[in-house]
C-alpha cells in the first residue's frame, strides 16, 4: 500500500486539489495465476504457441488474438506468452506456465 503526503508541494491556489492528493491512498493487489492449457483431438497446443511465438514478429496482434480467443487468456499474458516473455513447461500435451496480474 502506497499512501503519500503531497500537500507540502502543491502550489498555493490549488483550488483544494491538495487536500484531495494528500488524501491519496493506492492498493495493489498482485496474484500469482498457474495456467494449464490442454490439448485436444484436433488441436496440439504446445504447436499452436510455437505457431503464435513465429508469428508474433510478423504479426503481433493477430498472434495475440489467437492466443487470447483460442484459450480465454488475458491480453497482456497472451501478449506475453506469443512474444516469448513467459517461459512455458510442455507436460504431455499440455502447456503449464505461471503469470502474475496486478490488480488495483
Amino acid at each position: 500500500m502506497f499512501t503519500g503526503d503531497f500537500g507540502k508541494n502543491a502550489p498555493k491556489n490549488d483550488f483544494g486539489v491538495a487536500s484531495l492528493v494528500k488524501r491519496f491512498t493506492m492498493s495493489v493487489l498482485i496474484m500469482t495465476n498457474n495456467y494449464r492449457l490442454n490439448s485436444t483431438e484436433m488441436i496440439y497446443t504446445p504447436g499452436i504457441i510455437r505457431f503464435a511465438q513465429a508469428m508474433f514478429p510478423t504479426d503481433a496482434p493477430a498472434a495475440v488474438r489467437i492466443l487470447r480467443e483460442g484459450y480465454g487468456l488475458p491480453n497482456a499474458i497472451a501478449e506475453a506468452l506469443a512474444s516469448g516473455y513467459l517461459s512455458y513447461e510442455v507436460e504431455g500435451e499440455a502447456v503449464v506456465f505461471s503469470a502474475q496480474e496486478v490488480a488495483l
